[in-house]
């Protein structure tokens, strides 16, 4: 009877000339369909739309409905000065400097499509259509990406359906604003294919997958590593393949800096638990955070759109039980990938790839706005399909075709999956619900909740999750201030104005709460006290068009109508399409106009 490294030695031989004849991996289908060019990607395709074809009926959710409607880099695809000179949250959301111009441009270019075809421009069916579109395409170059790689036909293809079908990606495809994920990967694969292939537009590609998002930049050492990992093509390399790469890097930092200049993210607890923890407690947090995304990997159950303060607890440090499952895993996996090295070369550049990709967002290195998204799986997954679609390829040359029946079932199941949690963005109401199911302990969840009952009239409602955050994060300035607006809206003024000073307590920098605070002041009477409100407001934010124009308003209740009309004038400066104080300032000149002496 053969050993089992012999029995391994046999196997790595098949891998090898499966390699050189892909067309031999599934033997029971016709050799001419499978060798075909197309038909891969034909099957890749169907299973996409057979997962997310559902989607396209699905209204805009969450910062989709934000972004979409009131960004104006995202309506006209010609003013590639406002694509390529504005933040994804220029204008919105000042404390998040996001730059990502392509996928700016090709909302844009949605927008544009649907008011060509005379459709609202935000009209959702063109967004979630192309993110389909775009995930199918990742899909068919993640297969050619792997086959390129040197693994047999069977396995790449394994891989490809695997990665087009797992549920783990729906929060990346779902969301429009999501979209960098996919053009991130997109670029990014192309990218290494090009430089595998030592073309000279390799650099180029760089430069679009780092202009779509920001975390592509790992696929610059992730080309290094395929080209000086064990079987790599390391000797055909030249200084000029990775000088070129390089120049794409320095070129994006550059216009980067241009538009975002010295600005940093603001990170808050609420959206990152992490923020406040020691360096062990983040690096034990983020080592058990990515047992879970193996877990979720493997076993997609449990997924979330959130996973904020403090759905995640954060670790005590290096003894804490997951931590240490993630390190036993990790070594478990470098060693037999170590060991096996020479005779299947690919795990071990599975495994470190896999690694590479999840770099810049595991909270290891440094910290970012979450301490886990399910769409950062994206792009690592890649890796992770490859493994399973290797995995497949073994079983099929050791126990047979049965192997494939099995990969089979287990990718339908994927498919039923995806296409049911695909519905948790099937509009607002059905995304915020669903998310507090997902995460129960994010006080994020309840606020968002929160937002929603208050939007839509429902005071009581609003109330009570705004009270489920406070209990779950008590130091949430941003519930406290948005309790405030529902108690004033119910008429409470005396609970509105308690919650406002809670807000300022804990932010004393939060010019919302001080505008809250001047509306309060001003229901009661006591202009003064709204003056200076109003006036603190717009210290902490001076572009605060309501607060300019609530104080104009006040100025104009005490007959001080000068200085109410170079607030409003000053307002428009600030938004010409503020209507509200074009409307007061039409007022004040016709009451000009009847004054004696006018």
């Amino acid at each position: 009877m053969a050993s089992a490294d012999q029995k391994m030695e046999e196997i790595g031989a098949v891998e090898e000339t499966s390699a050189a004849k892909p067309e031999t991996g599934i033997r029971f289908l016709s050799k001419k369909w499978l060798i075909s060019k197309a038909a891969p990607s034909a099957l890749i395709v169907a299973i996409t739309l057979l997962c997310y074809g559902g989607i396209v009926t699905h209204d805009l959710v969450s910062d989709d409905l934000v972004l979409i409607p009131h960004q104006e880099a995202f309506h006209d695809p010609a003013d590639l000065q406002a694509i390529f000179g504005t933040l994804v949250w220029g204008g919105i959301r000042e404390d998040q400097p996001i730059y990502r111009p392509i996928m700016s441009l090709s909302l844009a270019l949605n927008h544009g499509v649907n008011k060509l075809f005379r459709y609202p421009g935000e009209h959702p069916a063109g967004y979630h259509l192309t993110d389909v579109l775009l995930h199918a395409l990742v899909a068919c170059l993640v297969l050619s990406l792997l086959l390129k790689t040197g693994v047999p036909f069977l396995a790449g293809l394994s891989a490809g359906l695997l990665f087009a079908a797992h549920p783990i990606h729906t929060e990346a495809i779902a969301l429009a604003t999501n979209r960098s994920e996919l053009l991130g990967a997109a670029f990014g694969i192309l990218f290494l294919l090009s430089h595998m292939n030592r073309r000279w537009f390799s650099g180029f590609l760089l430069l679009l997958a780092l202009l779509s998002k920001e975390s592509a930049l790992v696929f610059f050492p992730l080309a290094i590593w395929l080209d000086f990992r064990p079987g790599g093509s390391r000797r055909t390399a030249s200084t000029l393949s990775y000088a070129i790469p390089l120049v794409a890097v320095m070129a994006w930092l550059v216009v980067r800096s241009m538009v975002v200049g010295g600005r940093a993210p603001v990170l808050f607890k609420s959206d990152n638990p992490l923020v406040e923890s020691s360096l062990l407690e983040r690096i034990a947090t983020a080592g058990g955070i990515q047992l879970d995304y193996l877990r979720l990997q493997f076993l997609p159950l449990g997924l979330s759109s959130d996973y904020a303060f403090d759905q995640i607890p954060v670790a005590s440090g290096l003894l804490d039980a997951k931590f240490a499952g993630f390190l036993l895993i990790a070594v478990l996996f470098s060693v037999i990938a170590w060991r096996a090295r020479h005779s299947h070369p690919f795990l071990i550049l599975a495994v470190v790839s896999y690694g590479i990709l999840f770099a810049v967002t595991s909270n290891f290195v440094f910290l970012i706005g979450a301490p886990m998204a399910d769409r950062w799986a994206y792009s690592p997954s890649i890796f992770f399909c490859g493994l399973v679609g290797y995995g497949v390829w073994m079983l099929r040359e050791w126990k047979g075709r049965a192997t494939v029946v099995l990969f089979g079932a287990v990718l339908g199941l994927f498919v039923i999956l995806t296409v049911d949690r695909i519905r948790t963005w099937a509009n607002q109401e059905v995304f915020l619900e669903t998310q507090i199911q997902s995460a129960p302990n994010s006080a994020r969840a309840h606020h968002r909740m929160g937002r929603f009952r208050h939007d839509n009239g429902d005071l009581a409602g609003a109330i009570l999750h705004y009270r489920r955050a406070l209990e779950i994060l008590p130091n949430f300035p941003y519930v406290w201030n948005d309790m405030g607006g529902a108690f004033k809206d119910r008429g409470d003024l005396v609970e509105a104005r308690n919650h406002y000073g809670e807000a300022i307590r804990y932010n004393p920098g939060l010019a919302r709460a001080y505008y809250g605070l001047g509306q309060i002041h001003s229901l009661e009477g006591r202009f003064d006290l709204a003056i200076a409100s109003y006036r603190t407001a717009l210290h902490r934010d001076t572009t605060y068009v309501e607060a300019y124009n609530n104080l104009a308003t006040v100025y104009a209740n005490l007959g001080q109508l000068e200085e109410a009309e170079e607030l409003w004038l000053h307002t428009l400066e600030l938004d010409p399409d503020y209507t509200i104080a074009r409307d007061n300032l039409e007022k004040l000149n016709n009451i000009r106009k009847g004054l004696p002496g006018r």
